[in-house]
C-alpha cells in the first residue's frame, strides 16, 4: 500500500452506543443501544460549522432508489477440492512457511527519494528478490513467460487454452515500507527475520503485500505441479514501488500490458485492498470496487519583505494562516449516495446483521428513497471515525514553509493541502473550493489571485501582495467503479464466498460479500485503461493481520494459507461458463 494507506480495517464495524435520531413520525422513539454496528454517540449535523455544500446531490436533487445488498452465492470449481490439503496438511504448511519467510527476509524497501532505476543502487535489492522467486518457484518459471519491465517489474503470463476468454490479472507489489531505524529495536522479532512463533509470521511485508504475492505464486506452483491447465490466460503483475505510488513500476507495467493486449482487454483485476471483516454473528467479505480521487493543492502567498520592527497588519504568514483557517472552517459536506459503494456496504449490514435494532435497520434500508432517513444515516456515519472519511472529500494541510529569519518579514509563504476526493466529486470541485477560499481572504486583505494559471483578481498599484493557487504534483480523478453483479463480481467474490464459507468460518456465522471503497490508492490507479472490473480485495481476516506500516507487522500463518487457497480456487474458477 502507498505511504498514506493506514485504513487497513476501514470497514470494521466496532461496538459502541449510538442513538437513533427521532423521526417526525409519532411512532418513532429514540433508541439506546445499537449493537455491533456503529461506535459512538450521534454527531449532530448542527455541530459542523460552515460546511461546503458544493455536492452534486444538492445540485441534481434527491433521486430515490431501492438499495439492496448485492447477493452473491459461492462459486465452487468443478472437480476435486484441495482446500483441506492447502489449509491443513502439515508437510504443505512447512514448505510454504519457508517460502513465505524467505520472501520477508529480502528487505525490498522503497524510499521517497529514490533516483532512477539503474542509477540508484538502492534498487539493486530487487535483483535479490527476483532471484529468490526463481529458486522458490521452479514450475512457475518453467511453464510461464516471465517479462521484466523497467528492470524490476515482474510480469508472469500463464497462457490459457481458450483465447476467446479475456485474461485475468492478479496483482501485488514486491516493495515494502522502510523500517524506521529509530523504532527497529521496538519490534518483538527483527523486522526482516520472518520469525514464526507457532501462530504468527513476523516481519515487514508479511501483510503488505508479500502475503498476497507469495500466496498467488504458491497457488500457481501447486496447480502446475498437479498438471492443471487453465482455459483463461492468467497474468501475475508484481510492481516494485507501490509504496511511492508506482511511477517506476506499475505505471510502466500497465503501459506494457496495454500495448501487448490492448485497452479494456482484461476480464478482471484483483489487487490488494479491503479485508474480511469479522463480527460475532457474521463475516463480511469486502471488495473495494472504487477508490477516492487525489489532489494536492499548493497555495503561495507573496508579500513585500522588510524589517520585522515595522510590520503590516498581517504578514505573508498571517495571510496564509487566514487561508488555512478558511479552508478548515469550510469542510466538505458528508453525503451518502448510491454512487458510493459504502451505500451498499450499509445495505448488506442491514440485511445480515441480526444484532442491530429494527429502527436502525429500517433507517439504512430507507436511505436510498427517503431524504430524511438518508440525512440521519449520514449523521450517524459522520460521527464514526471509521466511516466519516468514506462519505466526504477530505482536506488536510500537510506542508507549510515561510520566512528565513526572525527579524525579517517573510516574502514567500507556501503550504500544501492534501485532498482525498469523494465519489460524488471531481478534481475540478476541489480546485473551485480552494480557489474560492483564497479569493475570500484576498478580498479582505487587498491581494491579487492567480489560480491554476488564470488571473482571478488582477494585480494593480494598490495590491498588498499576491496569492497563487495550483497543483502540487499530478491530481487523480475518482476511480471508475467495478461491477457489483455479473460474471466478474461472481468470479472474484463467489470464489471468496466458497473459500471462507466452506473452509474458514463455522456454519453458525453468516458469511456474505459486499462492495466497499478505498480512501487511498493502490497500483491499480495505473491500470484503468486495461480493465473496468478492478477489485481491491485481500483474502485475509482482519483479526489475523496486524501492524501494517508500523512496528511489529505480522500475520497469522493460517491466514496466509487461506490466501493461497483463495488464489488457487480463483484460478480454477476462471474458465467457467458465461465468463467472457
Amino acid at each position: 500500500m502507498d505511504p498514506e494507506k493506514q485504513q487497513l480495517r476501514a470497514h470494521q464495524m466496532p461496538d459502541f452506543e449510538a442513538q437513533i435520531p427521532k423521526a417526525p413520525e409519532p411512532n418513532w422513539i429514540k433508541r439506546g443501544l445499537v449493537a455491533a454496528v456503529f461506535g459512538m454517540a450521534l454527531f449532530k449535523m448542527s455541530h459542523i460549522s460552515r460546511e461546503y455544500y458544493g455536492s452534486r446531490s444538492d445540485i441534481l436533487g434527491f433521486k430515490p432508489i431501492e438499495g439492496k445488498c448485492p447477493s452473491q452465492p459461492k462459486l465452487v470449481p468443478q472437480g476435486y477440492s484441495n482446500l483441506d490439503f492447502i489449509l491443513h496438511d502439515d508437510d504443505f504448511a512447512k514448505g510454504e512457511l519457508k517460502r513465505f519467510q524467505g520472501a520477508i527476509q529480502v528487505p525490498t524497501q522503497s524510499y521517497d527519494d529514490l533516483g532512477p532505476v539503474g542509477e540508484d543502487d538502492r534498487w539493486d535489492i530487487f535483483y535479490n528478490f527476483s532471484s529468490y522467486l526463481e529458486t522458490a518457484y521452479p514450475q512457475v518459471h518453467k511453464h510461464m513467460t516471465v517479462e521484466k519491465v523497467n528492470t524490476h517489474g515482474l510480469i508472469f503470463t500463464w497462457e490459457g487454452s481458450d483465447s476467446s476468454l479475456g485474461p485475468q490479472l492478479i496483482m501485488a507489489h514486491q516493495d515494502v515500507v522502510p523500517v524506521n531505524k529509530e523504532t527497529a529495536k521496538q519490534w518483538t522479532h527483527p523486522p526482516y527475520s520472518g520469525h514464526f512463533d507457532g501462530k504468527y509470521v513476523w516481519g515487514r511485508g508479511s501483510v503488505d503485500t508479500k502475503n498476497s504475492l507469495i500466496g498467488s505464486l504458491s497457488a500457481a506452483e501447486l496447480l502446475l505441479e498437479q498438471g492443471f491447465k487453465p482455459k483463461r490466460t492468467h497474468v501475475f503483475s508484481y510492481g516494485f514501488d507501490e509504496e511511492i505510488s508506482g511511477p517506476n513500476g506499475a505505471k510502466n507495467m500497465a503501459k506494457f500490458l496495454v500495448d501487448k493486449h490492448g485497452e479494456k482487454s482484461f476480464f478482471s483485476v484483483v489487487d490488494e485492498g479491503s479485508l474480511v471483516v469479522e463480527e460475532d454473528n457474521y463475516a463480511m467479505l469486502i471488495a473495494a470496487t472504487g477508490e477516492k480521487g487525489y489532489a494536492d493543492i499548493q497555495i503561495s502567498v507573496s508579500a513585500p519583505g522588510g524589517h520585522s520592527s515595522m510590520p503590516p497588519p498581517h504578514t505573508g504568514i498571517g495571510i496564509a494562516a487566514q487561508i488555512i483557517n478558511e479552508l478548515e472552517d469550510t469542510p466538505y459536506r458528508p453525503e451518502l449516495t448510491p454512487e458510493n459503494p459504502i451505500f451498499y456496504t450499509m445495505q448488506c449490514v442491514a440485511t445480515h446483521d441480526k444484532s442491530i435494532s429494527p429502527k436502525l435497520k429500517s433507517l439504512i434500508q430507507r436511505a436510498g428513497k427517503d431524504r430524511w432517513a438518508n440525512r440521519k444515516l449520514v449523521e450517524i456515519l459522520y460521527g464514526n471515525p471509521k466511516y466519516r472519511d468514506l462519505i466526504r472529500t477530505t482536506q488536510a494541510i500537510d506542508l507549510v514553509t515561510g520566512g528565513v529569519k526572525a527579524n525579517a518579514l517573510p516574502e514567500t509563504t507556501v503550504f500544501v493541502t492534501n485532498h482525498r476526493i469523494a465519489i460524488e466529486h471531481k478534481v475540478e470541485d476541489v480546485q473551485k473550493k480552494a480557489t474560492g477560499n483564497a479569493i475570500n481572504i484576498a478580498k479582505k486583505n487587498g491581494f491579487s489571485v492567480t489560480a491554476f494559471g488564470k488571473e482571478i483578481i488582477p494585480e494593480d498599484k494598490d495590491s498588498k501582495g499576491s496569492i497563487e493557487v495550483g497543483f502540487f504534483g499530478a491530481p487523480l480523478e475518482v476511480a471508475p467503479r467495478a461491477p457489483t453483479s455479473g460474471p466478474t463480481w461472481d468470479l472474484v467474490m463467489g470464489t471468496a464466498m466458497h473459500v471462507f464459507r466452506d473452509a474458514v468460518f463455522p456454519e453458525s456465522k453468516d458469511v456474505f460479500a459486499a462492495p466497499g471503497i478505498m480512501t487511498a490508492n493502490t497500483d491499480t490507479r495505473h491500470y484503468w485503461k486495461l480493465c473496468d472490473a478492478i477489485y481491491r480485495f485481500n483474502p485475509v481476516r482482519e483479526t489475523a493481520a496486524f501492524g501494517i506500516h508500523t512496528v511489529d507487522e505480522h500475520i497469522e500463518y493460517q491466514a496466509h494459507l487461506e490466501t493461497i487457497a483463495y488464489f488457487y480456487e480463483l484460478v480454477r474458477n476462471s474458465g467457467g461458463e458465461n465468463q467472457r
